[in-house]
């Protein structure tokens, strides 16, 4: 549509923005943002609720930097936290997994999986094995969502993709989710506290729903600062979410001198 001239504001994902970077009858302008990508799991559904130990580690088994290479061109940074970018947030203490297959197998053994005879691990009679939803009017989730599960695959765990129309992810054990960091850190209450009202996919942790109350009456700046890092270290040891990356920033394409497109791509 850009170079037939029949758009004058369209989304481009992230291969096909970049195709006009070196194209002299556009302008390329580059703007920060803080758009992430992640594998939530529902915890209202049966494997999680009895696997819920088993969340984090999947961290180990995710190379998040040749998923951002593959989708983004590599226009982005892994994810540790969902207030990575936030001024209240940014702990690097949080960020305590890195792409390591001999500490994923370690720390399955200690929790009791084993390999079966297919390459995928299975405990107490269940395959480490669910399903992920993934909108398909995202081309980037669902690029993201099958080199996650090709990678988990190789680790020995199944993660079974269900490209869909709909948003009902609260049908399924996981979902790729998106958004943009949140403006107020405070956000997360909703979305993490226990008894949080848009915490649609059963997550709960007593250490975060206590640090994420005091950081929401704490007046001080600096305490605050430090009551989100500490959330970020507990959430990180408990994860709702594996994270896969952020992407930096977005830009504008325009043609000629009018703006004509909009390239969500990017750095």
């Amino acid at each position: 549509m850009m170079p037939a001239g029949e758009a004058d504001l369209v989304w481009l994902n992230a291969s096909y923005a970049s195709t006009f970077k070196n194209n002299p009858s556009y302008n390329v302008t580059e703007h920060p943002s803080a758009d992430w990508r992640g594998i939530s799991l529902n915890f209202k559904k049966d494997f999680w609720s009895k696997n819920k130990d088993s969340a984090a580690v999947l961290n180990y088994a995710l190379d998040k930097n040749a998923i951002l290479n593959a989708v983004v061109e590599g226009e982005g940074e892994a994810a540790y936290s969902p207030i990575q970018t936030n001024s209240m947030g940014g702990n690097t203490n949080a960020d305590i997994y890195s792409y390591d297959l001999n500490k994923f197998a370690q720390e399955m053994e200690k929790m009791g999986w084993t390999k079966g005879r297919d390459g995928i691990y299975e405990r107490n009679g269940q395959k480490f094995r669910f399903n992920l939803m993934v909108p398909e009017s995202e081309v980037e989730r669902v690029d993201i969502a099958k080199l996650a599960a090709k990678q988990l695959q190789s680790a020995g765990v199944d993660m079974k993709l269900e490209v869909v129309s709909g948003w009902n992810y609260t049908d399924y054990d996981a979902f790729l989710a998106g958004q943009a960091y949140p403006y107020d850190a405070d956000a997360l209450y909703a979305a993490l506290t226990t008894n949080g009202s848009g915490n649609s996919l059963g997550y709960s942790n007593q250490k975060v729903d206590e640090l994420l109350e005091s950081a929401r009456h704490e007046t001080d700046a600096n305490r605050r600062k430090e009551l989100y890092g500490e959330f970020e270290e507990a959430f990180s040891y408990r994860f709702s979410i594996a994270e896969s990356c952020r992407w930096i920033g977005s830009q504008n394409l325009s043609r000629g001198n009018s703006r004509s497109c909009w390239g969500k791509r990017l750095r």
